[in-house]
């Protein structure tokens, strides 16, 4: 996973606004799981 989970870095990636990419995710029922930071 290139951004870890992170939907900003992802969105970067994308070239689009992180909402942008929070409204795609919402319209195509994914699901976004949390993840836990290991220490």
């Amino acid at each position: 996973d290139a951004t870890g989970g992170n939907q900003a870095k992802c969105a970067d990636l994308l070239g689009i606004n992180r909402n942008t990419l929070r409204k795609k995710i919402t319209d195509l029922d994914i699901r976004v799981t949390r993840r836990r930071k290991l220490m």
